[in-house]
């Protein structure tokens, strides 16, 4: 949570008021202070994610929120698990489902399929920095090949050192040859079965590497028209080993010789970016295209067929909220090309297939045939449910005082949301923006409805905080439960007064109903007053000085508003 500074403000007469917290949950048995997740489901970015080569139910992927969650089942549920730092992988263990690893702030393993996990590193062990890949021999689980350096999460990282483990992780190596600096971008252990002859191949946007003994690299560029690597897979089978790379000229090369030599495989006709080959199945590849396209091949690249167009209708996707949700649509939340891996695929498995874009992740089990997404449940009539796997910042919840089992959420960009059953399904309500903050429901009238909305995402995060006052927004207000909605007037816009987004309301109980009288903050231009139930708005700043910042107004009991 970033910390801010904000006025704490009342239009009538100023107080400071101090607060306390009280920690209830000390004094509640734990079966009534267990918690789940509520909601739609995806929302935000998700990247990086994987599937166990000898389980495909369990699976784990990171979001752009922080956020790391494992599932057992597919996809059917998900935990979300604090690993302390933006994961950047997650490493299988080759032989046992329960074993693998996250890199996060440290390498966290779990022995449980991720029920629980424990400090795998220390700092020490990644010089100071962060582990950028980690990699079990699939052959020989005690040999272990991590890679440190620092990282910007799903844009870039820069290689410091790179170290190796001949005893599980006991005790670990240096190992010597990798440029300091390269933003890596996979790592492959051939399956050849012997520790003193490992092949292990390191791409880099500086070049592609290999050690034939875990502790000293060499280039390895031989036919290469460039040493920019965008991404890189392999896979064995029979004795012979196919490594994969594409170029940031947007061609794929290929190498049966262990990279002694390299030649380019048939163009998808576009610009290949990610690539995964499942490791028991060196001639299965998958790529995704600077179209949005994912391709196959099943003859190592000689050939390709289209499988699914993230940017299309996602005619052979079911179970996705955002394909069929008015305002969004299928292609809304397509990969943007500096985030790497949005697709994973399992080693033992060619035919499951995961793909990931900046809202949802969906699955494929029969070759990408057909997908599913596993973010969300359809529960008929528009509603859906979330499986867990929520990516995205809730600003708001409001409960109908006449109905409590009516309740919405404000979300940002996915927007507002409405269940009539407690939470337990949703369904999306069109205001005509996807970033809403505040909201209120009239006490007197459950079909009227106010909402705030903005040009601007994810407040008050500070990467946000100085385009934020100059960004646009308003008040929104509906008299039919959130079926439509009509514009409120008078507020501050992008183009007369610099700045706009509704960040809070509050009602007025004691105002006639009909005719209410409301409260609202902006980004930038401090507190506004309605006195015609939300239709129009003036500015009521008098007596405040410094920031005008609003974020968030209450009303106290008496009647005194705080800010």
């Amino acid at each position: 949570m970033n910390k801010l500074s904000y006025n704490v403000l009342m239009v009538k007469t100023f107080k400071l008021v101090p607060i306390t917290f009280l920690f209830f949950f000390a004094f509640v048995p734990l079966a009534y202070s267990q918690w789940s997740g509520v909601g739609p489901g995806g929302g935000g970015g998700m990247h990086n994610s994987a599937i166990s080569p000898v389980d495909s139910s369990i699976m784990g992927v990171s979001c752009d929120m922080g956020g790391y969650y494992v599932t057992s089942d597919s996809g059917t549920s998900w935990k979300m698990i604090n690993q302390y730092g933006m994961p950047t992988q997650t490493a299988f263990d080759p032989t046992n489902k329960n074993i693998f690893y996250c890199c996060a702030d440290l390498v966290y393993r779990t022995t449980d399929k991720g029920a629980t996990w424990s400090a795998f590193t220390d700092s020490a062990d990644h010089g100071g920095n962060y582990p950028l890949a980690l990699i079990v021999d699939p052959e020989d689980t005690n040999f272990i090949f991590m890679i440190n350096g620092t990282k910007v999460v799903q844009e870039s990282n820069a290689i410091t050192n790179a170290v190796y483990s001949a005893n599980g992780g006991t005790s670990w190596n240096s190992i010597s040859g990798l440029s300091a600096g390269d933003f890596v971008k996979n790592v492959f252990i051939d399956k050849d079965g012997s520790s003193a002859t490992r092949n292990i191949y390191v791409a880099t946007d500086g070049g592609f590497y290999k050690s034939t003994n875990g502790a000293a690299f060499v280039a390895a560029n031989t036919g290469l028209p460039s040493t920019y690597i965008y991404d890189f897979d392999g896979g064995y089978s029979g004795g012979t080993t196919s490594l994969y790379v594409t170029l940031d000229t947007g061609d794929m090369y290929k190498s049966t010789n262990g990279a002694a030599s390299w030649s380019v495989c048939t163009s998808i006709g576009a610009s290949a970016l990610d690539v995964k080959v499942p490791i028991n199945y060196p001639n299965t590849v998958y790529t995704i295209g600077d179209d949005s396209i994912i391709y196959k091949s099943i003859n190592g690249g000689a050939g390709w067929s289209p499988m699914m167009d993230g940017n299309g209708s996602g005619s052979n996707v079911t179970n996705d909220w955002q394909k069929t949700t008015t305002s969004f649509g299928f292609g809304w939340a397509t990969p943007i090309y500096n985030r790497y891996h949005c697709i994973s695929v399992c080693g033992s498995n060619a035919n499951v297939v995961l793909w990931t874009d900046d809202g949802r992740l969906v699955r494929s089990d029969n070759g990408g045939t057909t997908w599913t997404g596993r973010f969300s449940t359809d529960k008929g009539s528009n509603y859906w449910s979330t499986t867990g796997l929520d990516a995205t910042t809730t600003y708001k919840i409001v409960f109908d005082t006449n109905n409590p089992s009516t309740m919405y959420l404000s979300e940002t960009d996915i927007g507002l949301w409405k269940s009539i059953n407690s939470g337990t399904s949703w369904t999306y309500l069109d205001t005509g923006y996807h970033n809403t903050y505040g909201m209120a429901i009239d006490p007197a009238n459950s079909n009227k409805l106010w909402v705030g909305y903005g040009s601007v995402h994810d407040l008050p995060e500070t990467k946000v905080l100085g385009t934020a006052p100059s960004g646009s927004g308003g008040i929104r207000y509906s008299t039919n439960g959130g079926t439509s909605w009509s514009e409120a007037t008078g507020l501050p816009t992008i183009s007369s007064l610099s700045g706009g987004i509704m960040t809070d309301i509050v009602i007025d109980p004691t105002s006639a109903s009909g005719n209410r009288t409301l409260y609202a903050t902006t980004f930038g231009r401090g507190v506004y007053k309605s006195v015609d139930d939300g239709h129009s708005w003036s500015a009521v700043n008098t007596g405040i000085s410094g920031s005008m910042n609003g974020w968030k107004i209450e009303r106290g009991p008496d009647g005194s508003l705080y800010t």
